[in-house]
């Protein structure tokens, strides 16, 4: 049963977030007052997803990919700023929008990371995996303060901030010689986007320890994720390729973020985090009993059935708040 009287809060301290919203409102004027700003999420996660593809696809496009993705990461962070704006002003905030939202940014911004990886030369791969990791952390440290104190931080130099950045040097990334300097730079044998990387990684990690700080009730839940969540991820990278430890370290947090928000949204239930992961992971380190290529399988499944098993859960319990058209307003506006 779905908990009632959903008020969605934040304390949004994003530099680049308030402004581009108003940037926004001559655009959202002219989006149908009957069109469900849960469609613009959609199309929001889709053009994600594309920009993925486009990435490993990128050397058979001429690098077309440089003019295409940041087009499609531009849709992204445009339809991810009208779906609020279309809720507020057709009343139709939910529960279920707010789930859509943040629970799909978490898989968002893991390809994001891998993106970066497919375009740019990278050398160690454990960086982006460390990205990865932190990444999931921090996602999981601000829903947990959200679960606890009803009250979602966004910090002032963020994913917003981060998606736009990253925009602008793909664009610059269609000239060549760009591209060139920044794929050839190296500061102490550490590539540029190897450094920008750790920089990212090390906001972070700077961004959780503040957020740990303001969480009251801090409870053994946290702790025992944040253990398997490392234990999870250096087993990982032991065992399996770069590419395959990154997958399964975000479909590990995934499956948490989502008990968190299921809590958050739906029943207030504080769910502890999955021991089968790092169990078999734990198995295979100490026995070799499994391949490598088997033990990604069977975690890829079993972790992929639960994320879509939370998803489906958490559609059923707020299926009421899916519309097909906004309901009827007196006065259908946009205003913000």
């Amino acid at each position: 049963m779905n908990m009632k009287n959903y008020t969605y809060r934040q304390n949004n301290k994003s530099l680049l977030s308030k402004g581009f919203v108003s940037m926004l409102t001559p655009l959202s004027n002219i989006v149908p007052a009957g069109l469900p700003a849960n469609y613009l999420s959609i199309v929001s996660h889709l053009s994600v997803y594309i920009a993925l593809y486009i990435s490993y696809a990128n050397n058979q496009l001429a690098n077309l990919g440089f003019v295409i993705i940041p087009v499609l990461l531009l849709v992204h962070v445009i339809t991810d700023k009208l779906d609020g704006i279309q809720a507020r002003a057709t009343k139709t905030e939910s529960a279920l929008g707010e789930f859509m939202d943040h629970y799909f940014e978490v898989f968002n911004q893991g390809v994001l990371v891998l993106i970066v990886w497919n375009l740019f030369g990278i050398k160690h791969d454990w960086m982006v995996l460390l990205v990865l990791v932190v990444l999931v952390l921090l996602k999981m440290t601000r829903f947990y303060e959200q679960y606890k104190a009803n009250m979602l931080v966004k910090g002032a130099f963020g994913a917003f901030e981060i998606k736009l950045l990253m925009i602008t040097v793909l664009l610059l990334c269609n000239s060549e010689s760009v591209y060139s300097s920044i794929n050839a730079m190296e500061i102490q044998g550490v590539l540029l986007v190897e450094w920008i990387l750790l920089l990212v990684a090390a906001g972070g990690i700077l961004s959780c320890v503040l957020t740990i700080i303001r969480v009251p009730h801090l409870t053994y839940g946290y702790w025992m994720f944040l253990g398997f969540l490392l234990l999870v991820s250096g087993l990982s990278f032991y065992s399996l390729d770069s590419l395959l430890a990154g997958v399964i370290i975000l479909f590990y947090g995934g499956v948490y973020i989502g008990k968190l928000l299921m809590a958050q949204l739906i029943d207030g239930v504080e769910r502890s985090p999955g021991l089968f992961a790092p169990i078999i992971l734990a198995i295979s380190f100490f026995t070799e009993y499994l391949h490598a290529t088997d033990i990604f399988f069977i975690l890829f499944i079993y972790l992929l059935v639960n994320i879509l098993l939370l998803i489906i859960k958490t559609f059923r319990a707020l299926k009421a708040e899916w519309h097909w058209v906004n309901p009827d307003l007196p006065e259908n506006t946009h205003a913000d």
